[in-house]
């Protein structure tokens, strides 16, 4: 059942959002099925959804309505079923359209504002960009390149490339299934990066590698026949489903095991789809500090699958039991917690 907000609550939120201890379902009526969201000031929210025929949306919190829309096809503006990352700029929005390899650029209002091909740096799995800084993660062996961002041409000249030798934790991404399913999170020129199917969290710029950690995970699982596959949750683990970063910490929303065959087949009466929807929202977080040492796991109160700091909050991503919820967690008394494991 939907769940009516008032106008006096969200007014509420929004005059509390650095003080308010911890509020759910912000934001409910105007959600369809989203798998990600970007925070654009107190106000809006970008949510991104890709089973619709308008897979990104700008949500007006305190009315809990769309305001605007980019519509799926081919045409300008227009996004692929194959759409990555949302960037944020100063006055832009970018989204990497993996399908049709074209990165489209829209204002605040969700108006197209252009678009930007780049094939010649080669076939590439996903942008991000940062306000001086562009993250190119490609499918060559110099898999990691940073860029210098440039408003009016988008990518200047080339600052850094990694390549999978570069170091001995890169070896596992030779398998491009991995490439593909990084999360990312980008903050005053540093990109920190986690992965669905690997227990792997690095951190580096246009400077080096500032760490990698295996911590406390295992390592990347391989399917039967010692081939990774994306798609083929029985066999991977999944790991990271996000990751983002406060002044003083990491913070990694692991799931850590693998798809069970017997609840599928048990428990959920193969009704697959709910299965994957409980699959993908996890409680367990992860925390490190900004040199990439693991501190402790917190769990969650209620599983989610996507999380984003604003404001000394951690606001997070909930679609359980077909009614998908935004809402957020005082960072300080979150991470006050005790320690779980």
């Amino acid at each position: 059942m939907k769940i009516s907000i008032t106008l006096t609550v969200f007014l509420f939120f929004i005059s509390n959002i650095i003080t308010a201890q911890g509020a759910d379902e912000i934001v409910k009526q105007s959600l369809y099925n989203p798998s990600d969201f970007k925070i654009l000031n107190n106000q809006n929210l970008i949510v991104s959804d890709n089973t619709t025929d308008y897979p990104i949306y700008l949500i007006d919190i305190k009315a809990d309505k769309i305001l605007a829309r980019i519509k799926r096809g081919n045409g300008p503006g227009e996004l692929s079923a194959m759409y990555k990352n949302i960037s944020l700029t100063s006055n832009n929005i970018y989204v990497w359209d993996y399908g049709r390899q074209i990165l489209n650029y829209y204002d605040y209002d969700l108006k197209y504002k252009g678009s930007r091909s780049l094939n010649d740096i080669g076939y590439i799995y996903n942008v991000k960009i940062e306000t001086d800084k562009v993250l190119v993660l490609d499918s060559s062996e110099e898999f990691i390149k940073i860029f210098e961002y440039d408003s009016d041409i988008i990518l200047g000249p080339k600052l850094k490339s990694y390549s999978i030798s570069d170091h001995k934790n890169f070896k596992q991404f030779e398998h491009s299934a991995l490439r593909q399913a990084f999360k990312i999170h980008e903050e005053e020129g540093t990109f920190y990066l986690a992965n669905e199917f690997t227990s792997l969290v690095i951190s580096l710029n246009y400077k080096g590698i500032k760490f990698t950690t295996l911590k406390p995970l295992n390592t990347v699982q391989e399917n039967r026949q010692g081939v990774y596959v994306a798609t083929d949750l029985l066999y991977n683990k999944l790991c990271s489903l996000d990751i983002a970063k406060s002044p003083e910490y990491l913070i990694v929303l692991s799931k850590g095991e693998k798809a069970s065959m017997s609840d599928i087949s048990e428990k959920y009466n193969n009704r697959i789809d709910e299965y994957l929807e409980d699959f993908i929202n996890t409680n367990q977080i992860l925390l490190y500090d900004i040199e990439g040492n693991f501190l402790k796991t917190i769990n969650l109160e209620k599983p989610v699958k996507k999380i984003e700091i604003y404001h000394n909050k951690l606001f997070y991503l909930r679609t359980l039991r077909g009614e998908p919820s935004i809402g957020y967690h005082d960072l300080s008394t979150l991470l006050g917690l005790s320690e779980t494991g």
